[in-house]
């Protein structure tokens, strides 16, 4: 994510969390959009923020103040020791919104006690429904670091629902072969379950291969078509972020069992 600080252009929920954050240095900040059938969710962002630049009780108020379940509380404290990162998200849907806390152990990837091929927790993320608290999950974000390019794309494909050969297996790794000729860096691949729903997916760190939306138009078209998104929806965002640089590749399965593609961009203009 861009380094920047917190600002606005978000409305309701998403902008009183931007709000408490205000005076807080980020470590990044990105917005994203997700793509499902007949949907275009445009109204998401993601703050980071280091564990060292906010103080425990500070967290702990805005989690408060934003209606984290109390148990949900609870096991972010038990495990906030371990983390090195906090990510604040919010997301508008059709209906409602839905406030996210993330625990990040980045610190963990290269701990001697791995094994090549191990998995590792990344992230743990807290999330509800700002409307109704106790429509809560916990997600989990497994990091395969070990992954060549083959078994990574052959891993992304199982989680799509079209795994047969559909448009939106086929546009996202367009996506992948793009940011895979960009970059000798491996790229950082996770898959993502959630507590007591279908949720099954793949988040993609794209930073390192340097593409901006506007590269991605082609298999973006696809995904439009896919999904059924009218231009008119689409088109104004599309050309609003053109030039951001693009930051993750997210699908698979919702906790609706509904699939869905997600991408993410740095929330700034370079």
């Amino acid at each position: 994510m861009d380094n920047t600080t917190a600002s606005h252009g978000v409305t309701d929920h998403g902008d009183v969390l931007a709000r408490m954050l205000d005076n807080v240095p980020l470590e990044g900040f990105e917005r994203s959009f997700k793509m499902s059938k007949g949907s275009l969710l445009g109204e998401r962002y993601l703050l980071g923020i280091r564990k060292s630049d906010i103080a425990p009780e500070v967290l702990s108020d805005i989690c408060e103040r934003i209606g984290m379940p109390p148990g949900q509380h609870a096991a972010l404290r038990e495990n906030l020791p371990r983390a090195s990162t906090v990510h604040f998200g919010f997301e508008r849907d059709d209906v409602s919104g839905t406030y996210k806390v993330y625990l990040e152990f980045a610190v963990t990837c290269d701990g001697p006690a791995r094994k090549p091929g191990d998995t590792v927790l990344l992230h743990l993320a807290y999330k509800w429904d700002v409307g109704d608290p106790r429509v809560a999950t916990v997600a989990r974000y497994l990091y395969h670091p070990d992954l060549s390019a083959r078994q990574l794309k052959l891993r992304q494909a199982a989680l799509c629902p079209d795994a047969a050969g559909g448009t939106a297996l086929d546009a996202t790794q367009r996506i992948i072969d793009m940011a895979l000729r960009r970059t000798n860096a491996p790229l950082m691949y996770l898959e993502v379950s959630e507590e007591d729903n279908p949720r099954r997916s793949y988040d993609i760190n794209l930073h390192d291969a340097g593409l901006r939306i506007e590269d991605i138009e082609v298999p973006l078209a696809q995904l439009q078509q896919l999904y059924a998104i009218p231009g008119a929806e689409f088109d104004p965002l599309f050309n609003q972020i053109r030039g951001r640089r693009l930051g993750h590749l997210s699908g698979g399965v919702n906790r609706h069992g509904r699939d869905f593609v997600t991408l993410y961009y740095d929330a700034e203009p370079p």
